[in-house]
């Protein structure tokens, strides 16, 4: 389990809005929204406590980010991997533990779900550093340069973000909102 989830659960980044809201006259639960606005429709007399029902919490709350990632980070990824001229078979999208992306040498690439829960400039990098790896499969400096390239910015500037990107991750698992 990744959060104790409460009435007042939400997650609120630039790509993402997601709130839980009880419903007195409803029985059953409810997933409503937009694309990067989501609302969890729970019966008022949900009960919280129950270790199943937080499971069961969970479980909605990664599907829900999986499917908003398929409309949220996926236009990024085409984007970028259009531009950058890199070809990708398949994209999935995972709840990880260790990892916001991995990639293979066949031209596959995942993104962890929990991705949406960073500023889109970070989402942003994380894509830009595993479409690099497509051509390069390793951290030498010429992929620090590939994933600045596809970037469009300046040499230097991936390796700043791969920092805030780790430092975004400490803060999360501080919280223990990430494992």
């Amino acid at each position: 389990m990744r959060f104790y989830i409460t009435p007042e659960f939400s997650i609120t980044t630039d790509l993402l809005q997601l709130h839980i809201q009880l419903q007195t006259q409803k029985e059953v639960a409810q997933v409503k929204g937009i694309l990067g606005d989501v609302t969890l429709l729970l019966p008022g007399s949900f009960d919280f406590e129950q270790e199943t029902k937080q499971e069961w919490l969970n479980k909605v709350i990664v599907e829900i980010l999986r499917n908003q990632c398929k409309y949220l980070i996926s236009p990024i990824v085409q984007e970028r991997s259009s531009s950058a001229g890199v070809e990708l078979k398949r994209v999935t999208y995972k709840d990880v533990n260790s990892r916001w992306g991995s990639c293979s040498s066949l031209g596959n690439v995942n993104f962890n779900v929990w991705l949406l829960l960073a500023p889109r400039e970070l989402v942003d990098y994380v894509v830009c550093h595993e479409l690099a790896h497509l051509k390069e499969m390793n951290h030498s400096s010429n992929f620090w340069l590939e994933v600045d390239r596809i970037m469009c910015s300046k040499a230097g500037s991936s390796k700043v973000l791969d920092k805030r990107m780790n430092k975004f991750a400490k803060t999360l698992r501080a919280l223990g909102r990430y494992r």
